[in-house]
């Protein structure tokens, strides 16, 4: 699938906050609980995690909202009707 719809991108972040929101509530329960060494290697996981999938929720964003402002609306520079599209030559 290659198309994306603005509702597809904003349900993408929902995961995204629910697992920031829980791993802040285990962070937290778990701080005096586990060594400073293994607490920064749990710490840097979880950022890494909610980075990747809020990075993946914007590009989707992004994709759909650079198709609506091209010129062609997301159709490839060659195929016909594009703007940019190779015209013949008029007759001469």
């Amino acid at each position: 699938m290659n198309q994306f719809s603005v509702p597809m991108a904003l349900v993408d972040f929902i995961p995204v906050i629910l697992f920031a929101v829980s791993s802040i509530v285990l962070q937290r329960d778990l701080y005096n609980k586990m060594s400073k060494g293994a607490f920064a290697l749990f710490a840097a996981g979880t950022i890494d995690i909610i980075a990747a999938g809020a990075l993946k929720a914007l590009y989707k964003l992004a994709r759909i909202f650079f198709m609506l402002i091209s010129p062609g609306q997301g159709r490839p520079c060659g195929e016909p009707g594009h703007p940019g599209a190779a015209r013949p030559a008029p007759p001469h």
